[in-house]
């Protein structure tokens, strides 16, 4: 059966933000206790990286469960708006942005774009569960303070980043170049554009067949890096990304503990985002979570390689959770 998909871009704090449906509620269910994954991506937040995620995840569920994705905003250009003022800002260098905490491009704003999405653009109905990668795991702990109890059912997040990004392998080497460097990307981004879109698709394409290694990766790689390399949209990735270097700092144990009985972390065996010794001393603090870690060598990214596998991981975690649940 064809899966249907809905692509959409919504106004949220004043900037367009690509959304992508996968599936539908069957027309025979009630408007009542019904559930949605949505899934609050990594950097770049270009959810067309979690297509083929999605599409599996919406078939364990023997397409009863739909499965939505929320770009983060200005990680996806729209092409009915011209590019914002705050691209334009970023793509000059300038920090001035970094003191309005509330735009829709800052990692602060990021965060309460995802749950005036949630509270305006999801039916009232419809229980949430949540499903965060990477910095998307840090999103959803912070819209858990913003959103009512009663919305979200469960999170699961994989391969968090939600503390000491900065000091992980990746973060200090990343952490220089993002605050001195990121110029240079985004012009690079500018000389690519200059090239015809099949140029660009065959440069991805090498780009990622060097990675291969005899492995099949899905088109929709291919497609979500091509926003990336939008001079504007590039300039928004890097920019919320050197924020994360700044404040994704110390782990937050007062809002873990709080939401802890709804809280699901995957973390993975060598991970240059989160090492293990996050997943140690996380796991050692005893908050009460369910926490994991990786015995497949699934890598940081897993969208590339592994995004069947952890769907069918994430499902599996639900079924388990809702039978627990359907038994007390």
């Amino acid at each position: 059966m064809e899966v249907p998909w809905a692509s959409e871009f919504v106004p949220l704090n004043g900037a367009s933000t690509h959304i992508l449906k996968c599936g539908a509620w069957p027309q025979t269910s009630q408007p009542t206790g019904r559930l949605l994954f949505l899934i609050i991506p990594g950097n770049p937040g270009v959810i067309q990286y979690y297509e083929r995620f999605m599409e599996r995840l919406y078939h364990e569920s023997k397409d009863c469960v739909p499965v939505w994705g929320i770009s983060h905003t200005g990680h996806v250009h729209d092409p009915a708006k011209p590019s914002s003022p705050a691209s334009q800002r970023q793509l000059s260098g300038s920090q001035s942005s970094d003191q309005h905490p509330d735009e829709p491009f800052t990692l602060k704003g990021q965060i309460l774009n995802k749950v005036e999405f949630i509270n305006n653009h999801v039916p009232e109905d419809v229980r949430v569960i949540l499903i965060g990668h990477s910095i998307g795991c840090y999103m959803i702990l912070k819209m858990l303070e913003e959103l009512s109890p009663n919305r979200v059912l469960r999170c699961f997040l994989l391969f968090p980043t939600i503390e000491r990004m900065a000091a992980s392998p990746n973060g200090t080497v990343a952490t220089p170049l993002l605050k001195w460097l990121r110029w240079l990307a985004v012009g690079a981004a500018h000389s690519l554009s200059l090239m015809s879109t099949k140029t660009k698709h065959r440069l991805i394409v090498w780009h990622f067949g060097r990675k291969k290694n005899g492995e099949k990766i899905p088109e929709c790689i291919y497609k979500a890096t091509l926003e990336v390399c939008v001079p504007s949209c590039l300039a928004n990735v890097l920019y919320m990304a050197n924020q994360e270097m700044q404040q994704v700092n110390k782990l937050d144990e007062d809002l873990v503990r709080h939401h802890a009985d709804k809280l699901c972390l995957y973390y993975g065996q060598c991970d240059a985002w989160c090492p293990r010794e996050y997943f140690y001393n996380l796991r050692d603090k005893a908050f009460s979570c369910d926490i994991r870690l990786c015995n497949r060598g699934y890598e940081h990214a897993f969208v590339i390689k592994a995004s069947d596998e952890m769907a069918d991981i994430v499902w599996s975690w639900f079924q388990g959770y809702l039978q627990n649940l359907e038994g007390s």
